[in-house]
């Protein structure tokens, strides 16, 4: 008779997400701070500005597909701020018409809220255990935040479901999201 305790697992469907901080640069931060404060918040990647942010972003994600062996030309399509007042959160969403989209953390106050991802399966949130450990691991969970601190960058896939916390701080959060396609 075999014991009950022996078994088997393996984690199916899993999705990556990829982060660092890509750039520690406070006067590239404030300016963009202050180009988003006053009103530059869409189609970003056509400043120039800009620029410097699309190629550390780039060369992230070449890395990115030369380390996972993937083929394929990598390029920012679209870029825009989001900016989080005191009280506000990004409601849960997905980009389409992408393959990846990323997040770059211009201001993060404390207590400004995690970005977050949710689990992309619909049955997952059917019915969900109720775990007694706190050390959960990342696969058993439905919701998962990651915290930002500024320059810190996120990629992940665009059909990825993700929003941010509520800012709790008193001060407004400001990331730069963006969409990469590939060719």
């Amino acid at each position: 008779m075999r014991n009950i305790i022996d078994y088997y697992t393996q984690r199916i469907f899993p999705t990556t997400v990829v982060f660092k901080d890509l750039i520690n640069d406070d006067d590239l931060n404030k300016e963009m701070t202050t180009r988003v404060s006053e009103g530059q918040k869409t189609d970003l990647q056509t400043l120039p500005v800009y620029r410097y942010l699309i190629d550390h972003i780039e060369a992230f994600m070449r890395g990115m597909y030369e380390v996972r062996e993937i083929n394929g030309n990598l390029k920012v399509v679209k870029m825009w701020a989001n900016i989080l007042k005191p009280g506000e959160s990004k409601q849960i969403g997905i980009q389409e018409n992408s393959m990846w989209t990323g997040v770059y953390n211009v201001s993060c106050p404390a207590g400004s809220g995690n970005l977050f991802f949710d689990d992309p399966r619909p049955a997952s949130k059917a019915i969900r255990p109720n775990f007694f450990r706190k050390d959960i691991a990342p696969h058993d969970v439905t919701r998962q935040p990651f915290y930002g601190a500024p320059g810190m960058c996120f990629i992940f896939p665009s059909w990825l479901p993700h929003g941010e916390e509520i800012n709790k701080s008193d001060k407004d959060k400001i990331n730069i999201y963006f969409n990469v396609e590939q060719s």
